[in-house]
């Protein structure tokens, strides 16, 4: 037998939000746009040997073009048996090595986009960065699709890609290469 719980009268909560709020996520083609035209800094939150390539789970090992790995990890403690932020202190410093202004276009990704959430959140919330946007697809989506260029770091995932049918291409100016579908 079952009995019906009334619930208590509760006052409704009123919060405000700026319009443009809801607008805070970026699609691949965005991201290959800023990608190209080189005015974005982006930050991929995954493990360092997945940025790098040494490590993968997805259809393509390595990372957005450009992309700067900066561990979600690095931004957290571990206090008892609670996880929290570092201090504002911390983290506005490791993010001004990364991040010119606080005007500078910002794209934070991860695999899938779960932990990004929480990255996107110390630059935006935190530090009031006021151009944050959030990839909610993460390296699964980019990965996946052919037509988008990916570096990697490691020899041995160059030999893998090449065996694979990707096509190297030695023009990058740092020391990566990048990966495109022929």
């Amino acid at each position: 037998m079952y009995r019906l719980t009334r619930l208590p009268d509760w006052p409704e909560s009123q919060y405000s939000f700026a319009e443009q709020s809801a607008h805070f996520t970026v699609d691949s083609a965005s991201v290959m746009q800023y990608v190209q035209s080189r005015r974005i800094v982006i930050i991929d939150i995954r493990p360092s040997e997945y940025y790098a390539g040494l490590k993968s789970d997805q259809a393509r090992a390595g990372h957005v073009p450009g992309a700067i790995n900066r561990p979600f990890t690095e931004d957290i403690k571990k206090i008892g048996g609670a996880t929290k932020f570092k201090s504002r202190g911390l983290l506005a410093g490791a993010c001004s090595t990364l991040v010119p202004s606080q005007d500078s276009t910002v794209i934070v990704h991860c695999r899938v986009g779960h932990q990004a959430s929480e990255t996107f959140f110390v630059p935006k919330h935190l530090l009031g960065h006021r151009n944050v946007l959030w990839c909610d697809w993460g390296w699964n989506e980019w990965a996946r699709r052919p037509g988008l260029s990916i570096e990697v770091d490691s020899p041995r995932d160059e030999a893998k890609a090449a065996s694979s049918g990707w096509v190297m291409d030695a023009d990058v100016t740092t020391a990566r290469t990048c990966v495109t579908h022929p």
